[in-house]
């Protein structure tokens, strides 16, 4: 577009993005990078550097909607709907649906008032909400892998859960000392019988022959 500035270059070390988007993603990108003068990279760039300024708006949003905790709460909160609700809306009109998203709720609001508790449910949606949980406070400290993918993950999960984000990590320390202090498990061993039918079953298979 006419009277538009080329885009400035931006101080620093530059690394390679190895990206792949549909034909109509390109089509629009190398226009709206020709109109405003820059590269298809720096187009690129532009934009997801405005991706990530969206977020941190909607973050300050959510805090001025609903104040500095209940505002982070929700994030969280919708984690938890993710796991406990994973299709679709449905689950409001069905009566089983919306049973397990008020119980993954009210499990959630017991996990978040006592995090040193290190109790964790054995099946149902209560399980799959411990779960999380557990896997929101990774810090990688047990494994020694602070800079792991997955600890990374976790860090940017929490970065939007406030003054959630310290209890998910005492929580997940809680259960691993309580998965800790347990006797370790022995592995089942085989059956007398049992290996007995497979030596027999082994035996009967047919030797392959060369013609």
């Amino acid at each position: 577009m006419p009277g538009r500035k080329p885009y400035p270059a931006q101080p620093g070390t530059r690394v390679s993005l190895g990206l792949k988007v549909t034909p109509d993603v390109k089509t629009r990108l190398d226009e709206t990078a020709k109109n405003n003068g820059r590269t298809q990279s720096q187009e690129a760039e532009v934009r997801l550097e405005r991706s990530f300024e969206d977020e941190d708006a909607l973050d300050r949003a959510m805090v001025l909607a609903f104040g500095a905790d209940n505002g982070p709460l929700l994030f969280l909160v919708g984690e938890v709907l993710r796991v406990a609700a994973p299709h679709d809306g449905g689950w409001l009109d069905d009566d089983a649906g919306a049973k397990d998203v008020a119980a993954a709720f009210v499990h959630l609001l017991r996990r978040l008032k006592s995090p040193n508790d290190g109790a964790t449910a054995s099946n149902g949606v209560e399980k799959r909400v411990d779960d999380l949980l557990f896997d929101l406070g990774y810090t990688g400290a047990e494994h020694r892998a602070p800079e792991s993918p997955r600890a990374r993950w976790a860090a940017e999960k929490r970065s939007r859960f406030g003054i959630y984000a310290e209890r998910l990590i005492r929580y997940r320390v809680a259960v691993m000392k309580e998965l800790l202090a347990q006797p370790p498990r022995e592995m089942a061993k085989p059956k007398p019988e049992d290996a007995a039918s497979w030596e027999r079953a082994i035996a009967q298979l047919p030797t392959r022959r060369e013609e």
